[in-house]
């Protein structure tokens, strides 16, 4: 159905910083690029792959409702 394969199942010599970008800003409905990503996949028990994308600066309501405390 979809053959469009997810950015982050895709080799990452084929990615654009563009790409990572684009996808950053999607999916955290910001208008910065973050302050860097990473790309990998790790091997064992259990085989996965990720994205790890570094914000420019932290949410404004970062440390407010931590576990429903202020």
């Amino acid at each position: 159905m979809n053959e469009i394969k997810a950015i982050w199942m895709r080799d990452k010599n084929e990615i654009t910083e563009r790409e990572y970008n684009d996808f950053y800003k999607t999916i955290t409905k910001s208008s910065e690029d973050p302050a860097g990503y990473s790309h990998f996949s790790a091997e064992g028990e259990i085989d996965f792959k990720a994205l790890l994308y570094l914000p420019q600066e932290a949410p404004y309501d970062m440390f407010e409702n931590y576990y429903k405390k202020s």
